[in-house]
Formats: C-alpha cells, structure tokens, sequence
C-alpha cells in the first residue's frame, strides 16, 4: 500500500493484488479505502460482511467495477473471458458474470507510478475472445478534492460495450443511517420516489432522504430521464449531526445513478456507459471534494 497527501487530504492506495485487491470484480487500479480530511474527518468505508447475503467481494472505498457481464455467455462453459481492470475468468456455469461466485483467475498486470500527491495506473491489454481493454487512471489529491481522470482505448478486433461506475463506499464519520442523512444531485425531482423494493429511502425535490435506520440493503434510482441535463451531474452527502459533507462532480452525464444503502452507508454509482469500435478510444473525468 501507499499513502498520497495533499495539504488537507490523506489518502491510502492499495497496490493490485494486494490485501481486498485482488479479488474478481473490483478493477485493481485507483484502489482507495481510506481517506481522511485534516486528520479528523473520514469518509470511505467498506462492505458490511456481516450483514450481507452473498461472500465479500472486496468493496472498499473508491472502487470501480467495468462491466461487459455477457461475455462470459459468449466465453461459454469452461471457457476464459475478460473482466476488464481484473483479468481472464474461467466461467465454470456458461451464465454471465456474477459477483457472487468464484472464478478461476489470470489477473492483468498493472503498471503503477507515484509521487507524493498523484499516483498513475495502467492496465495492461490481453486479447482474449477478440477483445481487448487498454487501461489508464490518473488519480491526483489537490487541497481538498480527489480527481481521478479515466482513458480507456479499445485495441481489440471486436466492438466493446461497457459500463464503469465508482461504487463509493461513503459515510459521514461512520453515522448510522436515518432522518440526519441527505443526498442531493443533479436531478428534476424526485418527490414521492419509494424504493422498488422498500426500504427507508424516499425521493425529495433535490434527491433522497432516509425515513430510519436499517440493516439491510436499500436500492434507489436515478435514471437518465432523472438527470438534470442543464447543469453538470453532481450528488452531495450531508448529515446533520456532522459537520462533514462529500460531493462527486462528473464531466459525463449518467445512463444512471443508483444509490445503494445499508447500516452506515450511502453508495451513489455514477453509472458511465459507451461504447468503442476497434482502435476507438474515450476520456472522461470523476473529481471529489470533502469539506466540512
């Protein structure tokens, strides 16, 4: 592991495949399970274990997933896939990528530079099945935001579909959810929004409140006909026990931002979907700012 600074933020970075990174769905570049703001406040956390039905699957922090799930129907049973940012799975089933399992797994080499504020990856292309990811973060502290610029270059034979989204394991000093927590976005308004499947989640004129406490999982929706698009996309967390607050701006629009919750967690995934022919390549941005 190793630690960026800038003069308000600590960060900590996990190097690919070592403690949670090294798992199967989690891409093993920009790996940041802690943050702290002038050495008081936190904000990243991780799964709760213990209260989930399915194994761990190494969710800390910032961590982002790409998703391509159907090329594991297109490997077959008993054949090798790509997870991009991951590496070759083995699909034992012939079904499509699921984080609940197991699979067998050559992990991508990663290669990592860094300096006292900033820390560069680049995710090492392997053909496989036609396909073919070339990967590059940069991730740079400065004051109080965190920037993490994205590149990523098709140099397949085949055309890629893909979804990246940050899944943000945030919480305002580990406060238990309930009426204190609220996220505002970018939206049109949501008032009279209830989970599809309950929960104490509820839409609001500028995003979600939480009516209580709960220890299980909550998922609510912002779909793209939701977005705000005269204004660029952000989501802001607040709690009003906690002087503490985080935002995420995005120089993308989402297809769409779910906002997952549980316990102590409000996980809001700005959901980044495009697609790249052979040779094609795309530069988007995701920037953080912690204040109190």
């Amino acid at each position: 592991m190793f630690y960026l600074k800038s003069d308000r933020l600590s960060a900590r970075v996990w190097e690919p495949g070592e403690g949670t990174n090294n798992l199967e769905r989690f891409d093993r570049s920009c790996y940041v399970d802690e943050l702290t703001l002038d050495g008081k406040y936190q904000f990243l956390t991780g799964e709760p274990g213990e209260l989930l039905p399915h194994r761990l699957t190494g969710g800390k922090g910032l961590v982002s997933e790409i998703k391509a799930d159907e090329l594991g129907v297109e490997a077959g049973k008993g054949g090798w896939f790509p997870k991009f940012g991951v590496g070759l799975l083995k699909n034992e089933t012939g079904e499509k990528f699921s984080f609940r399992s197991p699979y067998e797994m050559k992990p991508f080499e990663v290669e990592v530079e860094k300096g006292k504020d900033w820390a560069s990856f680049h995710v090492l292309p392997e053909l496989c099945m036609g396909y073919a990811l070339d990967e590059k973060r940069d991730l740079r502290l400065s004051g109080n935001t965190l920037t993490i610029v994205y590149h990523f270059k098709n140099v397949g034979e085949k055309s890629l579909s893909l979804g990246e989204y940050v899944h943000n394991f945030m919480t305002i000093e580990k406060k238990p959810l309930g009426p204190a927590y609220r996220l505002t976005a970018a939206v049109k308004g949501l008032e009279g929004y209830e989970p599809p499947r309950g929960g104490p989640a509820y839409g609001t004129a500028e995003g979600f409140g939480w009516r209580d406490y709960t220890n299980s999982s909550c998922m609510a929706h912002i779909q793209r006909e939701n977005v705000d698009m005269s204004r660029p996309f952000f989501w802001k967390l607040t709690n009003g026990e906690s002087p503490a607050w985080v935002m995420e701006e995005t120089s993308f629009f989402p297809e769409k931002a779910p906002v997952w919750s549980i316990d102590h967690i409000v996980s809001c995934e700005c959901y980044n979907a495009f697609t790249l022919a052979p040779g094609e390549s795309i530069d988007y941005w995701r920037r953080w700012t912690f204040g109190d």
